[in-house]
């Protein structure tokens, strides 16, 4: 599963479909699975855990996305298309953090950017990020 999360989708494969497959039969499940081997997936895999997550409107992400707004390594897919850095795990984990919450529980954290951007300096990234953590 490791290979097949790490792997960008190829001559159709998509390893995002199967991560929702495994979501929508048995979230739980896969979630504590996914927060124990979380380590061993390269910065594209854990990227495209993140996509993977986004059709799913659950609170039992909440702890997998947490542990992503740790990981400060780039997501693999941006290959520098836009100025500035490129979008790390982090910011893309907020992003849907910070979505997920409008959509459970109603109007976002105030005082948050709803998008982190390229053209956001690293430095206003951390600190929605640390300021999210807190809230």
């Amino acid at each position: 599963m490791i290979g097949q999360i790490n792997r960008v989708g190829k001559r159709g494969d998509s390893p995002s479909s199967a991560m929702q497959f495994m979501m929508e039969i048995d979230p739980g499940k896969t979630l504590e699975w996914l927060i124990a081997n979380y380590h061993k997936l390269e910065p594209a895999g854990r990227a495209n855990l993140i996509r993977s997550l986004g059709p799913l409107d659950c609170q039992e992400t909440y702890p997998l996305l947490t542990l992503m707004l740790d990981d400060q390594a780039i997501g693999g897919y941006d290959l520098h298309l836009w100025p500035g850095p490129d979008l790390r795990i982090c910011d893309d984990a907020y992003q849907r953090l910070i979505l997920q919450v409008g959509l459970d529980s109603g109007p976002q954290p105030p005082g948050l950017p709803k998008i982190l951007q390229h053209n956001d300096p690293l430095e206003e990234r951390d600190k929605a990020i640390q300021k999210f953590k807190t809230w």
